[in-house]
C-alpha cells in the first residue's frame, strides 16, 4: 500500500534584509566581477594603465571600464608619483633638446672664429708680408742686375703673400728690355723666387756709326759702337715696322737652320720681309729666297762654294740651283 507522499510545500524566495530608514542598501559582492578581467579585489589595488589622451586628458582603465581624467583629477585620485615622472621624462627631453640647440649654435660659432682668425692672419696680418732680403732673383747677368730687378717688386715689399699679385709682379719684371720673360713664385712664409730668361743677341744693324744689337723677334738691346764679333748683321731695305719685323724674323728663322760651316762664311744678311740674301765674306751673293727648305738650301750651297767658285749663288730653288 501506498504511503501517501508529504505534500509540497511552495517555493519561498529568499527574503531580502530589511533596510532600516536612513541606511544606505548594502550590496552583495559580485562574483562575476571578482573575476572581471583587471580586478583584483580593490580599486586601489586595480592595474591602472595611464596613457595620455586627447585633450592633456589621462585615460584610466578599471577591469573593462575606461575612465578619463585631468591631471589634477587624476593626481587626486591615484596620486602624483607617475604623473610627476612623466614630467620630470618631459623636463628632461626639453633640457636634452635646449643644450643640444646651444652646443650646435656654439660649435657653429667657434668655427666661424676660427675662419675669420685664419682669414685675418692670412690675409691682413704682418705674418706673411713681403720682405724686400726675401726677395731671390736667378737667370741675370751683367745686363740686368738683380738690384734692378728686386727694384721693379719692391711696390709689394710689405703686402701679405696671398694679396701679392704674381701676374702684375711677372709683368712689371718684363718691362725690362733684356728680360725675354719672367716666372715668379711665392715662397713662404715671406719671400718669393724669380727666375727670369734673358734675351739673347743674334744680329746687329748698323745705324749710322752705332750697332744696334737685337734678339729674334727683333727687340733692340743695346747699343755699341763697335762691330760686336760672333754675331752676324743685318741690312733691312725696308721702313715699315711690320716688314721690318718679318725681315728679322726671316732672317734668324733661316739662321737657326744653316749648317756651322756654312755661318762661318756668312757675313750679312739682307732682307726685305719676303725674300733674303746673303753675303760671304768673300765678297759672293747668295739669293736665298724664303725660309722654306733652309736645310736642303744650306747643304747645296755648301757644295756650290766648295766646287764652283762664283760670286753669285741662287738656290731659291734648291733643286735647280744657278751660278753666275
Amino acid at each position: 500500500m501506498r504511503r501517501p507522499s508529504a505534500p509540497r510545500q511552495p517555493h519561498k524566495q529568499p527574503s531580502k534584509p530589511r533596510v532600516k530608514r536612513g541606511e544606505a542598501p548594502q550590496r552583495r559582492p559580485d562574483k562575476r566581477r571578482k573575476h572581471a578581467v583587471g580586478y583584483s579585489g580593490t580599486q586601489s589595488e586595480d592595474r591602472v594603465d595611464k596613457r595620455v589622451a586627447r585633450g592633456g586628458t589621462t585615460r584610466v582603465t578599471i577591469g573593462t571600464r575606461r575612465r578619463y581624467f585631468t591631471p589634477k583629477k587624476a593626481i587626486e585620485t591615484f596620486g602624483a608619483a607617475e604623473t610627476n615622472e612623466l614630467a620630470q621624462r618631459r623636463d628632461e627631453l626639453k633640457k636634452a633638446k635646449s643644450r643640444a640647440i646651444w652646443n650646435r649654435i656654439l660649435l657653429t660659432f667657434g668655427v666661424l672664429a676660427l675662419i675669420g682668425a685664419g682669414v685675418w692672419m692670412i690675409f691682413f696680418s704682418s705674418v706673411f708680408v713681403l720682405k724686400a732680403d726675401e726677395i731671390e732673383v736667378r737667370g741675370s747677368d751683367s745686363e740686368v742686375p738683380v738690384s734692378e730687378v728686386v727694384e721693379r717688386i719692391e711696390p709689394w715689399v710689405g703686402t701679405p703673400l696671398p694679396r701679392a699679385s704674381i701676374a702684375q709682379m711677372e709683368a712689371e719684371v718684363e718691362e725690362i728690355v733684356s728680360v725675354r720673360q719672367a716666372h715668379i713664385e711665392r715662397e713662404w712664409p715671406n719671400g718669393v723666387t724669380v727666375d727670369i730668361e734673358m734675351r739673347i743677341a743674334t744680329m746687329a744693324e748698323k745705324r749710322s756709326n752705332k750697332w744696334v744689337l737685337m734678339d729674334p723677334e727683333g727687340v733692340e738691346l743695346s747699343e755699341v759702337t763697335d762691330r760686336p764679333d760672333g754675331i752676324p748683321t743685318i741690312e733691312i731695305t725696308v721702313d715699315k715696322t711690320g716688314d721690318r719685323s718679318q725681315a728679322i724674323v726671316m732672317a734668324n728663322t733661316v739662321l737657326g737652320e744653316l749648317d756651322s760651316a756654312l755661318i762661318d762664311q756668312v757675313d750679312a744678311f739682307v732682307s726685305d720681309g719676303y725674300a733674303l740674301e746673303m753675303r760671304t765674306v768673300n765678297g759672293a751673293l747668295i739669293k736665298w729666297g724664303d725660309e722654306t727648305q733652309s736645310d736642303l738650301k744650306s747643304r747645296t750651297v755648301l757644295v756650290l762654294l766648295e766646287q764652283r767658285p762664283s760670286s753669285v749663288y741662287d738656290v731659291s730653288t734648291p733643286t735647280r740651283p744657278v751660278t753666275s
